[in-house]
């Protein structure tokens, strides 16, 4: 982002330098100081229109510098589209002759001094026109670095310095472009093209970079090859063809255009080459780093091998003088063994029970290891030196044992066996306990598995950090990828956490503390966070040095996000609550205690404490006539026939008037059998409301009875429905029955001739204009009697008194609910 705020900033110096040329510009037309130079061939000074255009559109490349979508950048862009529009406009009526009366929007006619006798000059119209849709283009969304508004930019810098050469060699037929109006194009060109060109295009020119000389070049040949056509073909086809000179024109703009966005492309396409090789090369490099990886991880391998290899020959040693190896010496030409004395009792035989015969040792052989100690043995005759094998045996008294065998054979000059000395150790007991700790290290492993913990170990004195798969998906790794170094795990930990398990570390080693626990953050690969949740102990030698840290670790990240999300969701809770101003009850319905916040309590007038935590408690202190319709209704709600408990009554305020109460509660809670445990529900002091309520009921009946003295009828035409409503009173008057359904239509079946045609214009004229009406008309009731009636205007004000009735009635219902 940084290295984008030298383009970010010419493009904002560029803006503002073209709306203090234009807007000073047009100052100096509005002023008309005598010093301003007669017009020429090629002038100066642009027309007030073009000063105009040209302050407008640096002042929306401008409010367009920042982020899409802001109130400056929609700004911006409406201006973009006001510039385009009305530059199209004039342009469509230069060309077309299309008179679209846009000269009588246009400033006044500019004096003798200026470029131009038009109010806009065609020849400034144009990149104008350019420079609108370059504006507009702004607010489309970028598909890729280089975009409309850079390439409509390069067309209006080309333009402008087709007028420059123009001009500096002194071309008969020049573009008639002020200078200043020029320089103002350059502005905007150069403000284009930059305002949002990203790093990555600038990089394209830096000679580090393989296409840092060939991207410039290509630049400066789109720049100057337009301009050097231009001026050659001028001098050719000038003296020949003076008329084509606009022709011309639109070629070489239209040349540097195409020009431009092949060289675009071609960059373009030579940076994604370019790319694509940087990524081969990165990959194979990476390849390369795995394979030394692999090899150094394969030589440590190896040396662990060897190292195991020299502590086996040293227990073998260690074994071959100890009463725990039996030795046997088999000479290859007469087939006779000699055991000594433990290999004897570890086959359970007495010594006069052997005789020295291979075939007895073969018969002592479990079956089913017996043909394979066959096939062993002459493989080892036939071209090994050491060997080592297990197998079973069966001894007389009938116990299987597991034997471990190692020997060697010792050859001839011609490599033919003559002799084999080797060991045997009975291993029944050690194979039984590895059995039983692979067992046991299964179901850890299970159960681990099922936990969702990983194991890790902290060699100190390798200083290398070992983990099992589980800690391996953890940080989303391969074992390859991993060398287990400190310093490595060090970098995968987040920043913030990192202090607080380093000092919780150096505390376990020294002894200051028992264990490590602690939750903390880790960067994966693909930069994502988690949360492990790790502890572990010190294992330490008798002398109390700590040799080596083990401990477990799981995956946190979930439990923290559902602790997160259920935090907020309690914020929202009270929140809605408190801004609800309800009262929060919790039932627990066995043994029947009631949980009341302190808004139930203040709803009448009790302080914490003053009331016991009982449910009948609100019976106590109710409305008697409320308790029954109460009780009704959380009985049908428990029995499941009831959605919602919700009931309406009164309770006796502290200082003794009447509270009206909304109770309104859900069950939350069942045991295995459906039965509701606990119930949560709210209440909500609707004193006012019911207040309301009386009053607007009171109303009705006082305006019914109104109406009835004073042979009043209202009535009421709801225009969106087309539902005729009247008062009791209209029935009376028009002697219809109570079950009559009047409409628009039936109400005006009431009267005949002109009296129904005089009602259709006052209620059209109602209608239409809002005007009231006072009417005096003959009707005919519903049998058939001739009757006046007046309508007049203080009926509407009657039918709208009582609508805005019913409107705020029902307002106060939505909202007390």
């Amino acid at each position: 982002m940084n290295a984008d705020l030298p383009l970010s900033r010419l493009s904002r110096a560029c803006a503002w330098s073209a709306i203090v040329l234009g807007f000073l510009s047009l100052l100096v037309a509005w002023l008309h100081p005598d010093w301003l130079p007669s017009r020429g061939s090629w002038q100066w000074l642009m027309s007030p229109n073009s000063a105009l255009f040209l302050g407008l559109s640096g002042l929306s490349l401008l409010w367009q510098q920042g982020a899409p979508g802001t109130t400056a950048a929609r700004a911006g862009l409406g201006l973009g589209w006001l510039i385009f529009l009305g530059t199209a406009a004039v342009l469509l009526e230069h060309t077309a002759g299309i008179h679209l009366g846009i000269n009588a929007i246009l400033l006044a006619e500019p004096t003798p001094a200026f470029a131009s006798s038009s109010l806009l000059p065609t020849n400034t119209v144009l990149p104008l026109c350019f420079t609108g849709l370059a504006l507009v283009s702004l607010g489309l969304k970028r598909r890729s670095w280089f975009t409309l508004n850079s390439w409509l930019g390069w067309v209006i810098l080309n333009f402008a310095l087709l007028n420059w050469i123009g001009a500096l060699l002194s071309l008969q037929r020049p573009l008639r472009i002020s200078a200043l109006g020029s320089a103002g194009l350059i502005l905007l060109g150069t403000g284009l093209v930059c305002i949002r060109l990203e790093v990555t295009v600038r990089g394209l020119f830096r000679g580090t970079q393989t296409l840092g000389l060939p991207s410039l070049w290509l630049a400066l040949v789109g720049l100057v090859v337009p301009l050097g056509l231009y001026v050659a073909a001028f001098r050719l086809l000038e003296p020949l063809a003076p008329q084509l000179h606009e022709l011309l024109l639109l070629v070489t703009i239209l040349y540097g255009a195409i020009l431009h966005g092949t060289f675009t492309l071609s960059l373009r396409q030579m940076d994604i080459l370019d790319g694509q090789r940087r990524t081969a090369e990165g990959s194979r490099d990476a390849l390369m780093a795995r394979l030394q990886q692999q090899a150094a991880s394969l030589e440590r391998q190896v040396a662990d091998r060897t190292h195991l290899l020299n502590e086996t020959n040293e227990r073998l040693q260690l074994a071959l003088r100890s009463s725990s190896f039996g030795v046997w010496d088999l000479d290859i030409t007469t087939q006779q063994l000699v055991w000594d004395k433990r290999q004897l009792e570890i086959y359970g035989l007495k010594p006069a029970e052997f005789n020295g015969d291979r075939r007895c040792w073969l018969s002592l052989i479990h079956p089913e290891d017996r043909e394979r100690m066959r096939k062993l043995e002459a493989q080892v005759l036939e071209s090994a030196d050491v060997y080592s094998y297990n197998f079973r045996i069966i001894r007389p008294d009938g116990a299987i044992r597991e034997i471990e065998a190692h020997g060697y054979v010792q050859r001839d000059a011609r490599a033919a066996a003559l002799r084999v000395i080797g060991i045997n150790r009975d291993v029944t007991s050690e194979r039984e306990h590895a059995r039983a700790v692979d067992a046991l290290n299964q179901r850890l492993q299970f159960v681990l598995n099922a936990t969702g913990y990983g194991v890790w170990e902290y060699d100190l004195g390798r200083k290398i950090i070992l983990r099992d798969d589980h800690m391996l998906r953890f940080y989303g790794r391969t074992r390859a990828e991993m060398s287990g170094e400190l310093a490595e795990w060090e970098r995968q930990v987040h920043p913030e956490d990192l202090p607080e398990i380093q000092h919780q570390f150096r505390e376990l080693i020294a002894g200051r503390i028992d264990r490590f626990h602690h939750q903390y953050r880790i960067v994966r690969p693909d930069g994502s966070l988690r949360w492990l949740e790790s502890q572990g102990y010190a294992l330490r030698d008798p002398v109390g040095q700590a040799l080596r840290l083990i401990g477990l670790a799981c995956d946190v990240t979930t439990t923290r996000e559902l602790r997160e999300e259920l935090r907020i969701t309690e914020e929202r809770w009270h929140l809605a609550i408190s801004s609800n101003n309800d009262g929060v009850w919790d039932w627990d319905i066995p043994s029947g205690e009631v949980f009341r916040d302190d808004r139930c309590l203040e709803i009448v007038g009790y302080q914490r404490g003053e009331l016991p935590a009982d449910r009948h408690i609100w019976q106590n202190i109710g409305h008697p006539e409320d308790a029954p319709a109460t009780n009704q209704a959380l009985a049908e709600y428990l029995a499941g026939r009831l959605p919602l408990y919700q009931s309406e009554y009164r309770v006796r305020h502290k200082l003794g008037h009447w509270v009206w109460m909304l109770s309104r509660g859900k069950i939350v809670a069942r045991d295995s059998l459906g039965q509701p445990l606990r119930m949560v529900g709210t209440k909500t002091d609707i004193t006012a409301r019911k207040e309301m309520e009386e009053r607007l009921r009171h109303g009705e009946e006082l305006s019914l009875q109104l109406g009835r003295l004073a042979q009043i009828g209202a009535w009421e035409w709801n225009l969106v429905t087309g539902l005729l409503t009247w008062s009791p009173e209209m029935y009376r008057i028009h002697e219809a029955e109570l079950g009559f359904s009047p409409t628009a239509e039936k109400a005006l079946d009431f009267f005949a001739g002109e009296a129904r045609h005089t009602m259709s214009e006052a209620l059209q004229q109602a209608l239409g204009n809002g005007e009231g009406f006072d009417l005096e008309l003959p009707f005919r009731t519903a049998r058939q009697r001739e009757r006046w009636a007046r309508y007049s205007d203080q009926l509407l004000h009657w039918c709208f008194y009582t609508f805005i009735l019913q409107i705020i009635k029902h307002f106060l219902s939505l909202h007390l609910l």
